[in-house]
């Protein structure tokens, strides 16, 4: 059930001038959190052979350790390095612009192995050349032309994503730090975490703007965060660009 009410809180607390922690994911991210009351910790699950870009249940934070407290020595012991308030919204904006990427990217595309995502991150974070992103496609059941994976990439880089901002309650949750990431902390939440943490979002781009709007008002069909039936959105154009 949408709760729009919850909505309307996040986006008019924005993010804070210092935050906490920062989280950058997809917008689809939020809805599943009005929806269900959890803030899933990958991308859209879209086969029974999928895996998302969560590790063992964990939803990973950029941290803005001055703002700790008590837990930061705990995580200095675990070789948490300092992040200052810039640094963190910068790594988390990076972060969410690489999973909105991949989310729209997965569904386009309909996604159901794990092997063929990890491609689909590799193409995100430009550590693949179109044309062996196309050779790897080919593998999968995709004959796309250089055109088709073209006009593919240009949309997906319109999706920005969303920063979201945590309340203090959330150094009440078991915290850790990152084994690839010396600047980020981890909570495992395997069934998500509660949206009672979320204090504020931003949206990062015109296409999560105009998602949202359309949300509130009720002309945006969300039907959740995990399907196997990923073409379904493209349908009712809910990845429009």
């Amino acid at each position: 059930m949408q709760n729009l009410s919850d909505l309307r809180r996040w986006l008019s607390n924005e993010i804070s001038e210092v935050p906490l922690m920062l989280h950058g994911t997809g917008i689809e991210a939020i809805f599943e959190a009005a929806n269900n009351g959890k803030l899933p910790t990958g991308i859209i699950d879209i086969g029974e052979d999928y895996v998302n870009n969560s590790v063992d249940g964990r939803l990973f934070f950029m941290p803005v350790t001055s703002r700790l407290g008590k837990a930061y020595e705990k995580l200095k012991s675990e070789g948490l390095a300092d992040v200052d308030g810039k640094s963190c919204f910068i790594e988390a904006k990076n972060y969410a612009e690489l999973n909105a990427f991949s989310s729209y990217v997965a569904s386009e595309l309909g996604c159901k192995k794990a092997e063929m995502y990890s491609t689909i991150r590799d193409w995100a974070g430009r550590d693949i050349s179109l044309r062996e992103l196309q050779k790897a496609l080919k593998k999968y059941g995709l004959n796309l032309t250089l055109q088709q994976i073209i006009e593919i990439d240009s949309n997906a880089k319109k999706r920005k994503g969303v920063i979201i901002d945590f309340k203090e309650s959330t150094l009440d949750l078991p915290l850790h730090v990152s084994d690839d990431d010396e600047e980020a902390i981890y909570i495992e939440c395997s069934e998500g975490l509660d949206k009672i943490h979320i204090n504020g979002i931003e949206l990062l781009g015109p296409v999560e703007k105009r998602l949202m709007k359309r949300f509130l008002e009720g002309k945006l069909e969300y039907n959740g965060f995990k399907t196997e039936k990923p073409e379904h959105h493209h349908k009712i154009k809910y990845f429009e660009v």
